[in-house]
């Protein structure tokens, strides 16, 4: 019995997710994240998002969003046409996933701010008048149009657009992950046969503690956010080859009925 082309799919990027990250690490060794500070990249220290942000393989890292994404979308796609018990239970599972896969989209699209763009400048340009503020960005921006040599300094729009693209992306991460742990959750109780049955239970409740233990506000990982992060991606992994299991299972289960009434008519 085979997968359908749907479940191929996820299948596929599912294999193809980790290699993606390992190359776009591998590739990535030795660029610089903070040029004011000459601190380069460290898979410990920065995020995921830092990588998507300033790697010289950026597209990878913004492109496994996606992936994310596109896994978590199908599998919503998937529950909704779930035909058994519980069936509220199910869409409710099917609008967590499809959400978070939304949210991802919205950390793809909004990249974090600049090392170098700190708080203190922030507060800097919002302090003096806003007529002040549309004059400097003019001066500076017409300076440049014509060539005149100005030191390198952000202009006022580009320093509060930083910070308004970082908190979206913070904003979207976030409820992200807090609906994935919720969605781990529901599926013990959707279908408590296939997750907490035999070993698989061990798994599935191995990969909801990777996710949890790596929320920031429970500063497990304070000095390296990195890892941490990293550990709560590897969970959500480990959940997602369960979920595609789940699915191949009840798969064939449906298909044997289909089988059993077509000899049986």
């Amino acid at each position: 019995m085979r997968l359908t082309v749907a479940g191929r799919g996820l299948a596929l990027v599912l294999l193809l997710l980790p290699i993606a990250m390992f190359l776009g690490h591998w590739w990535t060794g030795g660029a610089i994240w903070n040029h004011m500070t000459q601190t380069r990249f460290s898979p410990w220290k920065n995020y995921v998002s830092d990588y998507a942000y300033r790697s010289p393989v950026w597209p990878i890292f913004v492109g496994c969003m996606y992936a994310f994404a596109i896994l978590l979308v199908g599998f919503s796609l998937k529950l909704f046409h779930w035909s058994g018990k519980w069936r509220f239970l199910a869409w409710l599972l099917c609008l967590l996933l499809g959400y978070s896969g939304l949210k991802l989209v919205e950390v793809a699209i909004s990249p974090v701010k600049s090392p170098e763009v700190t708080i203190e400048e922030l507060q800097s340009r919002m302090d003096p008048s806003l007529w002040k503020l549309l004059k400097d960005d003019a001066f500076m921006k017409w300076q440049r149009l014509n060539g005149v040599p100005t030191p390198k300094q952000n202009t006022p729009s580009n320093v509060v657009e930083a910070f308004v693209s970082n908190a979206k992306h913070l904003i979207g991460i976030e409820p992200a992950m807090f609906a994935i742990a919720f969605s781990i959750v529901f599926c013990w109780i959707l279908d408590p046969r296939t997750w907490l049955r035999d070993s698989r239970w061990r798994l599935s409740v191995t990969a909801f503690a990777l996710v949890v233990i790596a929320f920031p506000p429970f500063g497990l990982f304070s000095g390296n956010v990195g890892l941490g992060q990293r550990i709560g991606f590897l969970g959500v992994y480990i959940w997602m080859w369960q979920m595609l299991a789940a699915f191949f299972k009840r798969e064939i289960a449906e298909k044997s009925v289909e089988v059993r009434n077509s000899v049986a008519h």
